[in-house]
């Protein structure tokens, strides 16, 4: 892992614009480290030394923003690594987290580094536990973002006894397939597309997804990017029958727990739902 301190914004932009290697897939994580009360307590020895341990992957690069903010670009970022490193700096603002193929994505990643260095110099500055109202992801599909959407999600999941699965899917054959085979032991809440699955998300707060790659409007993958920003802990597997290896290899670096093909039975359903279980427990 290499870690940037001097001038990251402009290596950090610099990269993005010249990168001209092999294709590869890269998450690009945004943390707002400047919010934690220790950082300043923190060396930049200390900072390197944490992010090599969490992230895991000897590629990854890591440039330190002047005001402490942080850029991450990683292949192997997931979930689990966005959700202890705002655990660890005692953080509750989501971090922007999205994944892209360089360098044929570069114009667009560079746009991206691009806003977060104005955010980390003030331009358009992300509040403690609220979503930027000046950043897209306060908006899905035209649908407003609560600020504190989050924290209504946990406090739904806490409350409740009964285990609720969410499913994502435009073919109705297989909504109702997973509802037959699951719907005697736990909620079954479907939906037809991103945007319902979206709003049924928000209200209902699902213990986990079973979520379809090819839909209309907006895919899979991309809702699987939205989600995880706001809401880290969330449990997605991916169920398709677009089964090819790259399929299968970005589902597994957007953060998704698994990946079922399509036909399934209910034994690969019940899997990744006790599964779910176990590592909420």
């Amino acid at each position: 892992m290499r870690f940037f301190v001097d001038k990251a914004e402009e290596k950090a932009l610099n990269y993005v614009r010249t990168y001209t290697k092999h294709t590869i897939y890269t998450h690009v994580a945004f943390i707002r480290l400047s919010e934690a009360t220790e950082i300043r307590e923190k060396t930049r020895a200390e900072l390197s030394s944490y992010f090599r341990q969490i992230l895991e992957d000897p590629k990854s690069l890591v440039f330190y923003f002047a005001n402490k903010d942080v850029l991450v670009f990683s292949e192997k970022m997931t979930n689990h690594h966005v959700f202890k490193i705002l655990r660890h700096f005692g953080l509750h603002s989501p971090v922007e987290r999205n994944f892209y193929k360089l360098p044929q994505n570069g114009e667009c990643v560079e746009e991206l580094v691009s806003r977060y260095i104005e955010k980390s110099k003030g331009g358009a500055a992300l509040q403690v536990g609220k979503i930027s109202h000046i950043s897209k992801r306060d908006r899905f599909m035209g649908v407003e973002i609560s600020s504190n959407l989050h924290t209504v999600i946990d406090k739904l999941r806490q409350s409740r006894k009964d285990n609720v699965v969410l499913v994502i899917d435009d073919d109705p054959f297989a909504t109702n397939l997973i509802n037959c085979a699951v719907g005697k032991t736990h909620t079954v809440i479907q939906a037809h597309d991103a945007l319902d699955g979206f709003k049924k998300y928000a209200k209902y707060a699902p213990d986990i997804i079973f979520l379809d790659i090819n839909m209309p409007s907006v895919s899979g993958f991309d809702f699987l990017t939205k989600i995880f920003q706001l809401d880290p802990q969330a449990y997605v597997v991916i169920i398709s029958g677009d089964t090819n290896a790259a399929n299968q290899q970005r589902a597994a670096h957007s953060g998704a727990k698994g990946f079922i093909a399509k036909p399934f039975s209910p034994d690969d359903l019940f899997r990744f739902i006790n599964q779910s279980q176990r590592e909420c427990a």
